[in-house]
């Protein structure tokens, strides 16, 4: 897999480096009008 463009260094602006550090996040969202939280015990990331 090819990562270097996730690395904090690629991004260049003006001769700056800037943060652009990969980041996964997980959502839930309950569309009613309950007051219901998730709670979320493991993640696990795989490529496919």
């Amino acid at each position: 897999m090819e990562y270097s463009k996730l690395a904090d260094e690629h991004f260049t602006e003006r001769g700056d480096e800037r943060f652009t550090g990969a980041f996964v996040g997980i959502c839930c969202q309950a569309f009613t009008d309950k007051n219901i939280h998730t709670d979320f015990d493991d993640f696990a990331h795989s490529t496919l």
